[in-house]
């Protein structure tokens, strides 16, 4: 079974999650790749507004949602699909962190400790 998200007036105009009953807890994390910058989605709201925007997204690209699952991106038939591969680790999600708030500006972010996924995306949420 697949699970669609409409998105709106593009080309790319559904995502699909691989199991229906697994869909991303929001509010989540767009780690784009090879990007350091991290972008904050409240909801699905958002994350179709960003479909909209579909040229944003690239393979390689994935969402960390609030549970802590990564949700890889990959594109068929002119369509996002969001595949779950796993948790992400704390200490990888730290270092995406840091990474993010040290090209946001900040200071002393090595010193910045992150102690679960909700903590992350408040951050992350704080600084936008």
């Amino acid at each position: 079974m697949l699970l669609k998200i409409k998105a709106q007036k593009l080309p790319l105009t559904t995502a699909t999650v691989t199991d229906a009953a697994a869909t991303p807890h929001w509010p989540a994390l767009l780690h784009q790749q090879n990007v350091d910058e991290l972008l904050y989605l409240e909801n699905n709201q958002d994350w179709e507004q960003l479909l909209a925007a579909a040229h944003l997204l690239n393979l390689g690209d994935r969402l960390v949602d609030s549970a802590g699952t990564i949700w890889g991106l990959t594109f068929r038939n002119k369509q996002v699909q969001l595949l779950m591969s796993g948790m992400i680790p704390l200490s990888e999600l730290q270092q995406l962190i840091q990474a993010h708030a040290l090209l946001d500006g900040s200071c002393c972010v090595s010193k910045l400790q992150i102690n679960s996924v909700t903590e992350a995306i408040q951050f992350v949420k704080s600084l936008s």
